[in-house]
């Protein structure tokens, strides 16, 4: 029985050629650092924006801040 997760999938030959060349460049998706538990980019923003507030920023330019990243994104 084989072990393959995609059976029938073949490797194209240029990332083949890609990887012996060392020439392979691979981008993960943001789904992927949140299978491994790394923040989203709303917990990211939160984060930057509290740091922000501890040191450099008043409240309410905190909550501006919070309230267009909200808006923007959604």
């Amino acid at each position: 029985m084989s072990k393959d997760i995609f059976p029938n999938f073949s490797l194209p030959v240029e990332i083949k050629e890609a990887v012996n060349n060392k020439k392979l460049a691979v981008f993960f998706g943001a789904g992927v650092s949140k299978i491994i538990g790394c923040k989203g980019w709303d917990g990211l923003v939160k984060d930057i924006v509290e740091k922000c507030y501890e040191f450099y920023i008043n409240y309410k330019e905190k909550e501006t801040l919070l309230i267009e990243y909200i808006i923007y994104t959604f």
